[in-house]
């Protein structure tokens, strides 16, 4: 802008002469240009204007910058208040309590106690060990049987459990005369892959006869993932194998689908795990599409439970539009309702439930009953309609486990510690009250005969009391001992499960 001032004055300079040269032939003074007063303040005010520019953006930088400071200082801060509760900013050694009713001499207390061991207690010991019993003692103290803590390296045995998976080679075996007989091979498992049938006798392990083994040494064998063992069996025509198999991790099959007398057919549902609502779809489809099916036997007994969100996608398969269940917080607010929609199963339905089917499990069997979709045949279930949520600390592989709602069945009720009677009470007798529902002899289970009575099919398997008094007069004790034998009992129904 200086420059361009000094051209114009120079310019101006430069007209002068000319100016007197035209008056000397006119005769007329020269008329001398004047600068313009205005035009020098206006540069002026462009002086100022610019440097008023540069003023202002420093200051709005300092500022954007004292502003990215403080958002970031605040994130930290904030994150830290509400998913680390102040950590950061208290690394002292404290613990806060958030419910406004905790006792300040409690806690007073408990840190004086952690002191008084500290100066006094006569030998070392690990306070990391202390604050664990700590922890394990405030979830006990809740005195729910379905809240626990898991301590370090052990919530896998939990996730596991509800997951379905095991480690195992895939078979599942009884006492047998010569060692164990394998009753089941689960589809695609290392058992099956190495050619093991379903009548094969497992008589060795590692070259270990398993007759006598010790039930813990048996399942550490079978149990432990990458174990590579090599198996001896007696196969039906009584060869004898060695299969070389490795423990692996192994999906249960929650589902199982058999045909009955009568056209009937039979589902069974061993635990709600990740899948279980696809592979019930599936075996419904497969038993509807038979033209001749005439009723479905769902088989809930035994079953635990699982995973909410399963059993509800089962109970929507199975029933028409309507509510299935509900969940409610401390507070008594609803912060979960289950529904289903119109489509549903149109052939006749009967459950069996038992001691044994709790939670998940009785949250389908409560719908069906208060949709009217079917009789419930058995005992009273278990009682249990407490939902729970979990957290892992992947830092060192504990966790806990803990109730945080109730559920209801659509009529209303909550059948915690109540459980649910059936519409048709049905007791085993007692000597097989403990087996496994596969388990129980043939012509046994008085509970699916009822079953399939309801549904208008009159077993021919079934024995009668009749029959019983007849077998018992025309037995021997050696016959008797025999049958007991050839029966036999499931070994540690969870190990032989997970065994394989």
């Amino acid at each position: 802008m200086a420059d361009e001032e000094k051209i114009n004055e120079s310019s101006q300079e430069n007209e002068q002469p000319l100016l007197d040269y035209a008056a000397s032939v006119t005769g007329e003074a020269p008329e001398k240009k004047k600068k313009s007063f205005f035009g020098d303040r206006k540069q002026s005010k462009k002086k100022k204007f610019k440097a008023e520019i540069k003023v202002n953006a420093f200051i709005l930088f300092l500022c954007a910058a004292l502003l990215i400071v403080v958002t970031v200082i605040a994130t930290f801060f904030l994150a830290d208040k509400f998913y680390y509760n102040g950590y950061a900013f208290n690394k002292g050694n404290k613990v806060t309590f958030k419910d406004e009713n905790v006792d300040t001499m409690k806690v007073a207390k408990f840190q004086d106690i952690l002191d008084f061991i500290s100066e006094n207690y006569y030998t070392d010991y690990d306070i990391n060990e202390l604050i664990e019993g700590a922890i394990e003692g405030v979830v006990d103290k809740l005195e729910d049987p379905y809240s626990s803590y898991y301590s370090p390296n052990t919530m896998d045995r939990y996730i596991s459990f509800v997951e379905g998976t095991y480690s195992g080679i895939g078979i599942t075996v009884k006492s047998h005369e010569k060692g164990y007989l394998v009753e089941e091979v689960v589809a695609d498992s290392p058992a099956e892959k190495a050619g093991v049938k379903v009548g094969d006798v497992l008589t060795a392990i590692n070259g270990e006869s398993v007759i006598g083994m010790a039930s813990e040494t048996f399942n550490a064998y079978l149990k432990t993932d990458g174990n590579a063992l090599n198996l001896t069996f007696v196969l039906a025509d009584g060869t004898t194998q060695v299969r070389n198999i490795t423990v692996t991790t192994i999906k249960e099959q929650s589902v199982k689908l058999k045909d009955l007398e009568g056209g009937l057919k039979y589902i069974r549902i061993t635990k709600f795990i990740p899948g279980t609502a696809d592979s019930f779809k599936l075996a419904v489809d497969k038993a509807i599409a038979d033209s001749g099916c005439t009723g479905i036997v769902l088989d809930l007994r035994g079953n635990p439970g699982g995973y909410a969100d399963e059993a509800a996608k089962v109970a929507d398969i199975i029933l028409p539009e309507g509510t299935v269940a509900t969940a409610q917080n401390r507070k008594g607010e609803t912060v979960k309702t289950i529904t289903s929609d119109a489509s549903c199963i149109t052939v006749p339905m009967a459950v069996l439930i038992n001691e044994n089917t709790a939670s998940a499990s009785e949250l389908v069997a409560g719908a069906i009953r208060d949709f009217g979709y079917g009789k419930i045949i058995g005992v009273k279930s278990y009682g249990k309609a407490l939902g729970q949520i979990n957290k892992e600390y992947t830092s060192d592989g504990s966790g806990i486990v803990l109730s945080s709602s109730r559920y209801f069945t659509p009529s209303g009720e909550c059948i915690d510690q109540v459980g649910i009677t059936p519409s048709i009470i049905v007791e085993l007798a007692e000597e097989y009250k403990s087996y496994d529902v596969e388990s129980i002899p043939a012509g046994y289970d008085l509970q699916l005969y009822e079953a399939m009575e309801t549904l208008g099919v009159v077993s021919s398997e079934k024995i009668t009391e009749s029959d019983q008094t007849n077998n018992a007069e025309n037995s021997t004790g050696e016959g008797a001992e025999e049958s007991t034998n050839s029966t036999g009992e499931s070994i540690d129904t969870e190990g032989a499960a997970s065994a394989g």
